[in-house]
């Protein structure tokens, strides 16, 4: 959904959306520009929990993208 409302795909980088969307304010976002991070976000930082699903997802996806490659002879 933020990928179609901002034009910009940062993945899972809570920091890189937050920068851009304090910024630009696109999909309605109303964190405070002189917030560095929101304490939400920090917490999923640092909880193993997403950053394992984080991983995994990423991972998923890279092998995803490997397979219809090699499919196509890359």
């Amino acid at each position: 959904m933020l990928r179609s409302i901002s034009g910009q795909d940062f993945g899972f980088d809570l920091q890189k959306w937050h920068d851009h969307l304090k910024e630009s304010k696109q999909g309605g976002y109303t964190w405070n520009r002189t917030i560095d991070l929101p304490k939400v976000m920090q917490r999923a930082l640092a909880n193993q929990e997403w950053l394992d699903t984080v991983a995994a997802i990423e991972n998923a996806a890279n092998r995803a993208v490997n397979r219809s490659g090699q499919q196509r002879g890359f």
